[in-house]
């Protein structure tokens, strides 16, 4: 079929427009002119070659004429619009477009994907038209073109089709098997488990030198046929480059995985290689999303599976490995923030209260814009250091939350330390105009504390103190530091470090409070890495639940150990014994895959 362009319906719509009384005439009067014959015959030429039917619609009479190219009727519907809801022809679901579409609203043009002709076969039509004013004024009549593009329709899909797969596997590709996922954890319900999992083939690059890559091809092939019908149907399967995969399983167990994933790996053990003392093996990464939890992106678990491959590889390979926690991603993410020195320009130039609310709109998380912010605040006002302390006047306690410093400057005070109260209402008392405090490097050589001990220490000149309050309370400081000589701290600075000050300590407020429910919640998600069971806690706790619940009836408690294991380990190898725990893991599991209420930990 030819490409139909939109440029065809703009000419076709112009000759309608010129000569449409013109047409009608011919169509309802009598016999044509000469003149009029002529220009129907281009008509014809016109309709024949966009290979397009004619139509009309008069809707006094509620009738739909269709013509072919030289404007013969092929059909006509009486009581169209009023019969259209008892029309088999048109599916239901189109049936709304079609009623707009012939009730006068034919600014844009119809498609009907759900049109069947005689033999039953769906078509997809391409439907334009013009409303023209009939002779009585309430009625009009709409003339247009109908053109079947299924042909051109299914290419398209298949096209598209094309760009969203691997060429080589005929797998989901790195970009849509990532789109795929990413909708699929927004529209996660909180209550269902997911699993994240990266696969790598152990030595592929061995196989591709050793026997082609004509061969390795082969091995890919056969991997993705492989993926296809062990993993459950429901499963979002990617290549992600190379010898590399990445599976997506939603609403599965832990006991499920470990039970699909050990037949996985020993359906890939099972592949057969051109030289048969050659086996093929797998390295296999999991991030496991239990329960309640939510709110996590494709990088976020990738990260996360990466992490579990890494160890998985360094453990000997031919094995898979779950992640430990769920914060993996944040503590990697946290090195490359630490790692990039380059800095916008314009966090220089800019108003510094508005660049601190862009830092904390544009940044992927709190503790991102915080260490992007501390730097700015460093460098734009020359300091060397900048600490926030979390502080706790009930019981005169205080812990390091966050630290910049200049040039890899130490922070020599603990993770936390105690002060002395009345020590601290005389620090206080000295808050000037601005609300800030200021101490001098002869304050620090008096006052003998904790604190002061420290940044003398660190060869602190110069220190601005900025209280952090947050909902009546004061619940930190802020500490700007300047070393090797001292420094004058000018009104307007001292005003713009306060106005940083109360940006800095809402976040940090609210990331507080939001990190407190985070953490307790994911620290009741760390798997054990090697078998990803539940942790021996996690164990307890619910069994202790169901015992008080009076859920625990008829139930069993079973409790395993292995004799001499650790002389497994000393003749065959730690990464043998790892393997030895893996096979009896995934065994139990085959055992408990069709029961219910069933806890299984590792101690």
């Amino acid at each position: 079929m030819t490409k139909f362009s939109a440029s065809c319906f703009l000419a076709l719509k112009g000759i309608f427009m010129d000569k449409a009384r013109t047409t009608l005439h011919c169509m309802r009067g009598p016999a044509p002119t000469p003149s009029c014959l002529c220009k129907l015959q281009k008509l014809s030429l016109i309709l024949e070659a966009s290979k397009l039917d004619a139509f009309e619609y008069v809707s006094a009479k509620d009738t739909l004429t269709v013509y072919d190219n030289c404007l013969n009727v092929l059909t006509q519907v009486e009581d169209f619009l009023q019969n259209i809801d008892y029309d088999s022809s048109i599916d239901a679901q189109y049936r709304d477009k079609v009623k707009q579409f012939f009730l006068g609203d034919v600014a844009q043009p119809l498609y009907s994907e759900g049109t069947r002709v005689s033999d039953g076969k769906h078509i997809t039509c391409f439907v334009q038209g013009m409303l023209l004013p009939d002779e009585d004024n309430n009625a009009y009549v709409i003339l247009g073109t109908i053109k079947d593009i299924t042909t051109f329709t299914e290419k398209a899909q298949q096209l598209e089709k094309k760009t969203q797969l691997d060429s080589l596997t005929g797998l989901y590709n790195h970009a849509h098997g990532m789109e795929l996922i990413n909708n699929e954890l927004h529209n996660k319900n909180p209550f269902d488990t997911c699993a994240f999992a990266i696969v790598d083939i152990d030595f592929f690059k061995q196989i591709n030198d050793t026997y082609g890559h004509l061969f390795g091809d082969h091995v890919l092939l056969e991997l993705s046929t492989i993926f296809k019908e062990v993993l459950p149907s429901d499963t979002i399967i990617s290549r992600f480059g190379g010898d590399e995969f990445i599976l997506y399983f939603p609403s599965i167990t832990r006991i499920d995985l470990i039970q699909k994933l050990n037949r996985l790996m020993q359906h890939i053990r099972d592949v057969e290689m051109l030289n048969q003392t050659d086996t093929l093996s797998c390295s296999i990464g999991i991030c496991f999303l239990p329960e309640n939890t939510t709110g996590f992106t494709f990088d976020q678990l990738m990260e996360n599976a990466d992490w579990a491959l890494y160890q998985a590889k360094f453990n000997g390979r031919d094995t898979y490995l779950f992640c430990d926690d769920l914060n993996r991603y944040q503590h990697l993410r946290n090195k490359d923030v630490h790692a990039s020195n380059r800095l916008d320009a314009r966090y220089f130039q800019n108003d510094p209260i508005a660049t601190a609310f862009e830092i904390f709109e544009t940044s992927l998380s709190v503790e991102d814009a915080m260490n992007l912010l501390l730097k700015v605040i460093g460098m734009r006002f020359h300091l060397d250091r900048i600490s926030i302390i979390n502080m706790n006047l009930a019981d005169c306690t205080a812990t390091k939350a966050c630290f910049w410093a200049k040039n890899a400057s130490p922070f020599c005070l603990q993770d936390s330390f105690s002060f002395d109260k009345e020590l601290f209402r005389k620090v206080f008392r000295l808050r000037d105009e601005s609300g800030l405090i200021e101490i001098s490097a002869e304050a620090l050589d008096i006052e003998h504390n904790t604190f002061f001990e420290a940044a003398k220490k660190a060869n602190a000149k110069s220190l601005l103190l900025a209280p952090m309050f947050w909902q009546g309370q004061m619940t930190g400081l802020v500490i700007f530091s300047v070393c090797n000589k001292a420094r004058h701290w000018s009104r307007q600075t001292k005003q713009q470090l306060n106005e940083l000050t109360k940006i800095i300590t809402a976040h940090h407020a609210k990331s507080m409070d939001l990190n407190a429910c985070h953490r307790g919640a994911l620290s009741e998600n760390k798997a054990d890495s090697l078998t990803g069971l539940i942790p021996f806690s996690q164990f307890r706790e619910q069994m202790e639940q169901m015992i008080v619940s009076g859920q625990a009836k008829n139930h069993a408690v079973i409790y395993t150990d292995f004799d001499r294991f650790n002389l497994i380990n000393q003749k065959s190898g730690f990464a043998f014994g790892d393997k030895l725990l893996q096979i009896f893991t995934s065994f139990v599991s085959d055992a408990l895959s069709n029961k219910k209420n069933i806890l299984f930990s590792r101690i």
